[in-house]
């Protein structure tokens, strides 16, 4: 096939959407091997944002979705999962933004044929004497939640995937998207609109291994 009109075919409406839709199904098979690495691992982990509320609301993805959102507690992550990833045919990367006040947090990519999928380690902290659990990565104005909705899950057949989301569905969806998330906003804006969304600093005080952590991002990245 010549250049020219491969580059036309690609470009084709109809033949975008079942590329969309053929990401997707792999997306599901991945997922699932995902789920089992985490499961051998004991962790406690939970789709997040968009995945979470295309599951609940829409029994499914949502309709532009085009990566996998997942938060794992942090104190779960380890050297050895990244292995199994990777011994999978995974590609891992740290984004870290180090651990400064201002900074960007951290979250690992992992990559296969499907949609990409961002783990964000979920630290513990607390502000005025509040405790909470946040993650973040782009931007400095990180996710905050209550504890217990990082830290309950409950499993969904996702596509004949077993997955995991927050326990409390309506009350996490609630804390993102506010009380009418079951109402579709197509202006909704991930970096501005998030109700959880704060600029808190992080003080990481009882999380004891961040500095082991961060050591091991940097490491990763310099590589």
């Amino acid at each position: 096939m010549k250049a020219w009109l491969k580059s036309i075919l690609i470009r084709h409406p109809t033949v975008q959407r079942l590329q969309h839709r053929l990401r997707q199904h792999r997306t599901i098979s991945e997922l699932r091997e995902v789920a089992e690495i985490f499961r051998n691992n004991r962790c406690v982990w939970s789709l997040q944002s968009g995945n979470t509320l295309g599951i609940y609301r829409d029994g499914g993805f949502l309709p532009n979705e085009n990566d996998v959102d997942i938060a794992v507690l942090a104190e779960d992550w380890h050297r050895g999962i990244e292995e199994e990833l990777r011994h999978h045919g995974y590609a891992v990367v740290h984004e870290c933004g180090g651990y400064k006040v201002g900074a960007e947090g951290v979250y690992i990519t992992v990559r296969k044929q499907g949609f990409g999928m961002e783990i964000y380690p979920a630290f513990k902290d607390s502000w005025d004497g509040i405790a909470y659990r946040w993650y973040g990565g782009t931007c400095a104005d990180r996710y905050h939640f209550d504890p217990e909705l990082l830290e309950e899950t409950r499993p969904v057949d996702f596509h004949g995937a077993m997955v995991q989301i927050p326990a409390d569905t309506d009350r996490y969806l609630t804390a993102i998207y506010g009380a009418d998330y079951m109402i579709p906003n197509p202006k909704w804006d991930w970096r501005t609109q998030p109700k959880c969304r704060l600029a808190l600093s992080p003080t990481y005080l009882v999380q004891a291994d961040i500095d082991t952590y961060t050591e091991h991002a940097i490491n990763e990245n310099s590589r």
